[in-house]
């Protein structure tokens, strides 16, 4: 009984960070998605990108997405996102969905991408 304060404040805290990360996709959703040749969008910062990226993917950071969303193409096509860890994926799945954008789908971050 003593414990239980403890396992309500872990199990919320599981809850917000999942939350947080917009509910990211396990891996074979994002390989689906991929080879069905979904828009792919990295939200990361310019000094990121630089640094390497997924071939092929729109570069748009988080923070321009809302004035920058028409260049991602018909609201109709599923959008994958990555970012560094899935936070601002997360952050910008939200923003699409919010703007009417039909599949949108939060790969995590670089690392879990499949090879092009």
């Amino acid at each position: 009984m003593k414990y239980l304060p403890w396992i309500i404040l872990a199990a919320a805290v599981m809850i917000i960070v999942k939350q947080m990360l917009g509910g990211r996709a396990s891996q074979g959703v994002v390989n689906e998605k991929m080879a069905a040749g979904a828009t792919v969008l990295d939200v990361r910062t310019d000094r990121e990108y630089a640094g390497g990226h997924y071939k092929g993917a729109i570069h748009i950071p988080v923070n321009e997405l809302s004035d920058r969303m028409g260049e991602l193409g018909k609201k109709d096509k599923p959008v994958v996102i990555y970012c560094l860890s899935g936070g601002r994926a997360g952050h910008a799945k939200k923003m699409l969905e919010a703007a009417d954008f039909k599949d949108v789908t939060n790969a995590g971050g670089l690392g879990r991408m499949p090879a092009p």
